[in-house]
């Protein structure tokens, strides 16, 4: 399959097109899966069906039946304006248009390169009689060319024996069925019915592939009674929480377009996506999750509207409010450990274990900004310092040898328990600890990263993000290593978490999914 390196090379033509660049990450080392509900482009070759999106880049194996990618260009803008696609029947290379221009990607090499054209472009073509003449654009001031070896634009004839990319009108056309333009899915996101948007002929004219604005890509091979839906992705592009599961991670996502959430399953070798819908048994639903734990196939998440419950095995979803025990519906942090599930509000604290909600703190009503869980010890986050939740103390409790520095009583943004160990975030700088009880003051990080957002513990030390980037800092430095938004970073990070082999990281524009012997120092 397609993978390794990207090699970049942008010529000097293109630097007006594309302002940015990230450093050429290998889809192995970083992989950023978004939405894939859009399509904006679908070419066949022999052996292959390319797909595009706004962002991304796939490719279909209909002989493996499994995907290859997602490909992002180095700068993120490349494929927002793609409109349409051809395969050069020379060496099975992608030539996309842009209404402003085109772009080239080598799938052998992995390598991209654009240009930009003096007018909007209409349509895109080879020559059947001169299929080493180049791509020939249309534009709304007649034909050029892009010749092999040049990279650039210039006027030209249009070509004798157009091979053009086909169209969702001829798609409608030749299959009946698919005439009233609406996607088979049933909807695209936030429950609007979604529209075919691309089309191309499956390879030897058997069938059709077809790509929506909101429901992604489907195929419909000969034979076929009805479309197959072929699935990569999340269902939005805005991550707001990930945990960890058995073969992968479990995602939350904003949906991207109107309202509603979904629950999606992503394998960690890219290989399988599964999504849920909320399917609430409740008269109220959510808008955001602002955090996921989960318990063997049980998810807990914390929402606006209360503690949602996913059982993924069988599939069941419910939402606990106010009204089954939780002191405010405003669920703002929940965290799993052998003591059962911590559940932070924004007035008070409770335990979920057994099945059952057990009240802690009844006289507190901080918000819970962040919890985490130690035994029968619940630590607590608030706007004005780290606590503990004790089932025999009716409020939160300062925990001792927290005197020392006023750094201590900050707002704290993030927690995490494990092996006798708390560590704690608060907005510029890290605190933990030790297993001897000894509290020990992190060096600020805000100066490399920025205001901080989220962070992992990791090897004798912790991976950090912050409003710029993130990195892997020592317990007594700042990060040596930065990885910045948005060059190698696509959006604002909202949590981090630890599998296996890679980190994963819930971000404002897609998952992302880094191996970790890249971010080792």
């Amino acid at each position: 399959m397609l993978r390794g390196t990207v090699v970049v090379a942008w010529l000097a033509g293109t630097a007006g097109l594309l302002p940015a660049q990230s450093r050429p990450w290998s889809i192995a080392d970083r992989a950023i899966v978004g939405s894939f509900t859009r399509i904006s482009s679908i070419a066949v070759a022999p052996d292959r069906v390319y797909v595009s999106s706004p962002t991304a880049l796939l490719i279909w194996d209909p002989r493996l039946r499994r995907w290859d990618g997602p490909f992002t260009p180095p700068d993120s803008s490349t494929l927002d304006r793609v409109f349409t696609a051809l395969v050069d029947p020379l060496n099975n290379s992608l030539w996309l248009a842009r209404v402003d221009g085109w772009v080239h990607f080598d799938p052998y090499r992995l390598n991209w390169q654009t240009g930009p054209v003096p007018a909007v472009v209409q349509g895109i073509a080879f020559d059947f009689d001169a299929p080493g003449a180049g791509l020939f654009v249309r534009t709304e001031q007649g034909w050029g060319v892009v010749a092999p070896g040049k990279n650039q634009f210039s006027p030209s004839q249009p070509p004798k024996r157009p091979l053009q990319p086909p169209t969702v009108t001829e798609a409608l056309a030749a299959v009946p069925a698919l005439r009233a333009g609406v996607a088979p899915g049933g909807g695209g996101q936030g429950g609007r019915a979604a529209s075919y948007s691309a089309a191309a002929r499956a390879f030897g004219g058997h069938g059709w592939y077809l790509g929506t604005w909101g429901d992604g890509l489907f195929s419909l091979l000969e034979g076929a009674v009805t479309p197959e839906r072929l699935r990569f992705g999340l269902p939005g592009e805005r991550v707001s929480a990930v945990a960890v599961a058995a073969g992968g991670v479990w995602v939350a996502t904003d949906w991207s377009v109107g309202p509603g959430q979904t629950l999606s399953f992503v394998a960690s070798d890219l290989s399988e996506f599964r999504w849920t819908a909320p399917g609430v048994k409740t008269e109220r639903s959510f808008g955001a999750v602002r955090a996921l734990a989960a318990q063997g196939p049980v998810l807990w998440g914390a929402t606006d509207q209360g503690l949602a419950r996913w059982n993924t095995e069988p599939a069941e979803f419910e939402l606990i409010g106010g009204s089954r025990g939780l002191p405010d519906s405003r669920v703002l942090s929940v965290a799993a450990g052998e003591g059962g599930l911590a559940v932070g509000t924004a007035a008070g604290v409770v335990r979920v274990r057994g099945g059952s909600i057990e009240p802690l703190t009844p006289g507190s009503r901080d918000s819970a900004l962040a919890v985490a869980v130690s035994g029968d010890t619940i630590w607590v986050g608030t706007s004005h310092g780290l606590y503990v939740a004790l089932p025999i103390e009716p409020e939160f409790r300062s925990p001792a040898g927290l005197e020392g520095s006023p750094a201590f009583r900050s707002r704290i943004r993030g927690l995490e328990s494990a092996d006798g160990i708390v560590v704690a975030m608060t907005e510029d700088r890290l605190f933990w600890r030790q297993r001897t009880g000894t509290w020990v003051l992190g060096p600020p990080l805000t100066q490399a990263l920025g205001g901080l957002r989220a962070f992992t513990a990791y090897r004798g030390g912790f991976i950090v993000a912050g409003e710029r980037g993130f990195g892997f800092s020592p317990p007594d430095s700042v990060p040596r290593r930065i990885f910045r938004i948005p060059d190698d970073v696509p959006g604002e990070v909202r949590q981090l978490v630890l599998s296996e082999d890679y980190l994963w990281m819930a971000t404002s524009r897609g998952l992302v999914r880094w191996r970790l012997d890249v971010i080792r120092p």
